[in-house]
């Protein structure tokens, strides 16, 4: 069962980093395609434009109308998409490579005399526009190679075809080898940068977080401290938290019990100061909140966390004690005062928890 648990487990991070680095691929592609669609825009715009002029380009007007149509619908779908759009966004980027292609084809077809290079200009630009498999980019090879082989039969001259024909090829593979190599290159960049994304933000776990709690940790806490050091923001409250009997639980119940009241009373903070991003576990059984809020705001903050504090229970231990004390930035000049006295307001807490419960306090810490 453990091994059918771990396979699938992961399973799940193959399938949750193969998604993610889709999913790059995708937002890439979807911004390439609208500014290849502006590119392809005003390249048919302009081909429209000189077909009134030039007698030459009369004959691929009707090419240029129905491409620059095409392109102007992709634009905007482009637009639209979102970035979980995946497959319509692969779409487009075959729409794209097609209307390339298509281009390549009527213009040299209908510009034979011309010798054109735009057709084998799409040849090497289509399989490396886009983050694709190279399947996809064969198939719109050779279906390009077999559309243009039966088309230019009929309307290429001769000499022409044949020396179409071999060039064709030849710019046909190089672009397919070229495309391999790129897109591999691209899609191993997007898999290190976002294996690279994620382990910064492991390693900014392990640094600024507690791994028992998941609170920041005193690290955290103390860069946090250093910068509002330089001036007391206004709006200011620091809350000291510790627990209550941590010691004796440890040495009654075990350390499975300490940890159980130690998670216990994390979660009562987070619970209690909802939506607050600036709780922090200093270590052992010591806490402590920032906040940057009104001084009724945080009394309702106290309140809330003393009801959660009351309803609490858990496996090994069915209640928790925490001793907290809490102070206001209106009522001092400096951080370092502001936080002594939510400390001293604290200790007189627990002060009076030990008496009240007739414990030694230095044999119950």
């Amino acid at each position: 069962m453990d091994k059918i648990k771990t396979a699938i487990y992961d399973n799940l991070i193959v399938s949750s980093k193969y998604r993610d680095v889709i999913e790059q691929v995708s937002t890439d592609n979807r911004r390439f395609g609208i500014m290849w669609s502006v590119i392809l825009m005003l390249y048919w715009a302009m081909s429209m434009g000189i077909s009134f002029f030039q007698d030459i380009y009369i004959s691929c007007r009707a090419v240029y109308v129905i491409l620059f149509s095409i392109c102007t619908i992709t634009f905007i779908l482009s637009i639209c998409l979102s970035k979980n759009s995946i497959h319509i966004t692969y779409l487009v980027s075959i729409v794209l490579r097609i209307t390339l292609l298509g281009a390549g084809i009527a213009i040299s077809i209908c510009q034979y005399n011309v010798r054109t290079i735009v057709m084998y200009v799409a040849i090497m630009m289509t399989p490396i526009m886009f983050v694709s498999p190279i399947k996809t980019n064969v198939i719109l090879e050779v279906t390009n190679f077999i559309v243009f082989v039966i088309l230019g039969y009929f309307h290429v001259e001769r000499e022409v075809y044949t020396w179409a024909l071999m060039n064709l090829a030849i710019f046909s593979v190089i672009g397919l080898i070229a495309s391999y190599y790129i897109n591999k290159t691209r899609f191993e960049s997007y898999v290190y940068a976002n294996s690279a994304l994620k382990l910064a933000n492991i390693q900014t776990k392990f640094a600024y977080y507690d791994q028992m709690t998941n609170l920041k940790n005193r690290r955290a806490y103390s860069e946090k401290i250093e910068e509002l050091s330089t001036k007391v923001p206004e709006n200011l409250g620091i809350v000291m938290l510790d627990i209550n009997g941590l010691k004796k639980v440890n040495d009654t119940y075990g350390h499975s019990a300490g940890d159980e009241l130690i998670i216990g009373a994390a979660d009562c903070i987070r619970n209690g100061f909802n939506d607050v991003d600036t709780i922090y576990r200093l270590g052992g059984d010591e806490f402590c909140v920032i906040l940057n809020d009104s001084r009724e705001n945080i009394e309702t903050y106290i309140n809330n966390f003393n009801k959660i504090i009351n309803d609490w229970s858990g496996i090994l231990i069915t209640h928790i004690y925490i001793a907290y004390g809490w102070s206001y930035s209106d009522d001092f000049s400096d951080l370092e005062s502001l936080i002594k006295s939510a400390d001293n307001k604290m200790y007189d807490l627990k002060k009076k928890y030990y008496v009240n419960s007739t414990n030694d306090r230095r044999q119950n810490r």
